[in-house]
């Protein structure tokens, strides 16, 4: 009956749908509300506003690049393809689809609580538990809701996660006045009506993850005022009405990462003043407008990561010199100046190509920063000069090529430091200062090829140091004797030269063997000694007839054993008990060896 009374109303719109002009508003459809099933009116009225452009469609194609129609949706009004009038219209073919496939769902059974509704409701093919007042249909291949299945309106928790749903009836949750927590993750939801949580005013938890969920009508979280926890991650979500989170004013976190979204309203987090985690990363944002999170004084973490954002500041000095400026306009230096208590912000693989000193300076609780995976090539000398809270800082997969004196001088808290992958050939005994805190230290993957000899001095807790896969030839003479609290060193995948100035590597890793993160260090050359490891090699294989490349000599020539030996018969462990950079070899730490080809 139902699907025979909405063929009739579809009939009589095409019969009016002809007699339409061309530009005129679209005419009003009588119909009886008693003839209009479930949500099938709005369905009538949508369809009515299709059947009105696809007459307009083929005179519109010819004369506009781009559809303006009043009355499409306001889900579809910024379509990817609203350039494209045949595009536009199975956008809106599609809309309808789902709608009257929404109308058609069938329902389960809601009945009143009485003594046997729970033993009802475990005849159904979910299992329920009237103790806690709880049903879960998880993983029984439903396609659509069971409609044999009763459920007592007094239940708290709803699972429906893994099964093939794509859709629901608008009535599918009608008087669950007491439900509190739903879970709807995934399935195959590409289409919910507005109204489907109408009732749910006592809903504190709602799960929608992993579905196909394109677009939110902005009314469909209107009634949940109660509502804490929303995560809509993993979906295809492109785009999101200003006011959608209007009403959630009572939201502690929300999750909409790995999606599709392109604009971040500026006002979308207006009302939700108890928010604590905002998840936005995996999008495709490239603005934030600098009142984005002006109201959020609750929020401790924030994950902007794997977007497309930039740094967008004003340019105070301008050197006439430069042939070419650019400057990318995407998030504004004082975005983030309003969130006070935020204790976690991730910026992870955006566009971000500077740190100004303005960017972090009110985050004065923040524990952790990720900024891993951008385009950094410049970190002002100020930017963490406020992070006095801060424990954990990534850095890691950028562009810089130094580290400004000073940067970390007010960071005594932190305690992991990661600056794996830039591009650093030397760093300065300044570079570290401030952080004495430090016990995690990862330099791997750089392009190192020297550092001061008092660099890790003020790592006065450092437990793990990488050093692996750069370009180190010798390690600084007593670089590692400044850290007792070193237990853990990784040093492959360096080019070692192992001639005299190797003599203190050499050494430490005879005494510190048991500290290797990774293999052992082995030499690149010079000649023979390439391939070798460095922990098993003595004085007299580093050392011996190696002057000549020490001075410039050629060919290398050998010196006799009594030149450095002096006084001893026979050559001793040398290098475990003897250090060449001190005072009885001053010649040895005084000269630079010139590498040759291996």
């Amino acid at each position: 009956m139902i699907k025979l009374r909405l063929i009739y109303f579809l009939f009589l719109m095409i019969i009016q749908v002809k007699s339409i002009p061309l530009y005129n508003p679209l005419p009003k459809i009588l119909i009886n509300p008693r003839d209009c099933p479930l949500n099938a009116c709005e369905v009538i009225k949508i369809f009515a506003e299709h059947l009105f452009s696809a007459k307009a469609f083929d005179e519109i194609r010819e004369k506009y690049k781009y559809l303006n129609n009043p009355t499409i949706s306001e889900n579809h009004q910024k379509s990817p393809n609203n350039g494209d009038a045949e595009n536009e219209l199975k956008i809106r073919l599609l809309d309808v689809e789902r709608r009257l496939r929404s109308v058609e769902q069938p329902n389960w059974m809601i009945i009143p609580e009485s003594d046997d509704a729970w033993d009802k409701c475990t005849e159904g093919v979910c299992r329920c538990h009237a103790t806690i007042k709880s049903l879960s249909c998880w993983r029984t291949e439903m396609l659509h809701l069971p409609q044999l299945q009763v459920i007592p309106t007094n239940i708290i928790k709803i699972d429906l996660s893994t099964n093939h749903l794509s859709t629901l009836n608008k009535d599918s949750f009608k008087g669950l006045t007491h439900l509190i927590e739903l879970d709807m993750s995934n399935n195959r939801f590409d289409y919910l009506p507005f109204d489907v949580f109408a009732d749910l005013d006592s809903l504190e938890i709602v799960r929608l993850q992993k579905n196909k969920i394109e677009h939110f009508d902005y009314r469909i979280f209107l009634k949940l005022r109660n509502l804490v926890i929303l995560d809509a991650s993993d979906n295809q979500i492109q785009s999101l009405p200003q006011n959608l989170f209007d009403s959630i004013r009572k939201v502690t976190a929300i999750n909409l990462s790995n999606n599709k979204i392109e604009e971040f309203p500026a006002g979308l987090l207006k009302e939700t003043h108890e928010l604590e985690e905002f998840d936005i990363s995996k999008n495709k944002i490239k603005e934030l407008k600098v009142n984005s999170f002006e109201r959020l004084h609750r929020l401790r973490h924030l994950l902007l990561g794997e977007n497309e954002i930039g740094i967008k500041i004003q340019i105070f000095h301008l050197k006439l010199h430069l042939n070419s400026i650019s400057v990318t306009e995407t998030i504004d230096e004082n975005v983030f100046h309003h969130l006070v208590t935020l204790e976690k912000l991730v910026l992870t693989g955006n566009r971000i190509k500077l740190i100004p000193n303005q960017l972090f300076m009110n985050l004065t609780k923040l524990i952790k920063l990720d900024l891993r995976h951008n385009q950094i090539s410049k970190i002002y000398s100020s930017a963490f000069l406020t992070l006095t809270q801060l424990e954990d800082l990534n850095l890691g997969q950028n562009n810089l090529v130094s580290i400004p004196s000073g940067l970390f001088i007010n960071n005594s808290r932190l305690r992991k430091l990661t600056l794996f992958s830039n591009n650093f050939t030397r760093l300065e005994k300044s570079a570290f200062i401030g952080l004495s805190n430090v016990s995690n230290l990862l330099l791997n993957n750089n392009n190192l090829k020297d550092f001061d000899s008092e660099l890790f001095v003020p790592l006065k807790n450092l437990v793990k140091l990488r050093l692996d896969s750069n370009k180190l030839m010798f390690l600084p003479s007593r670089c590692l004797d400044q850290n007792p609290k070193l237990l853990s060193v990784k040093l492959g995948k360096n080019p070692w030269h192992c001639d005299c100035r190797a003599i203190y590597l050499a050494r430490w890793l005879r005494v510190n063997g048991t500290k290797l993160w990774d293999s052992e260090p082995t030499c690149r050359g010079p000649g023979a000694l390439s391939g070798q490891s460095l922990i098993s090699l003595r004085f007299i294989h580093i050392c011996d007839g190696q002057w000549a490349s020490m001075v410039s000599l050629s060919p290398r020539l050998p010196i006799r054993k009594h030149s450095i030996l002096g006084q001893f018969d026979e050559q001793p462990d040398f290098l475990s008990f003897y250090d060449i950079s001190t005072e009885r070899m001053p010649k040895v730490s005084s000269v630079s060896p010139i590498y040759e080809d291996y």
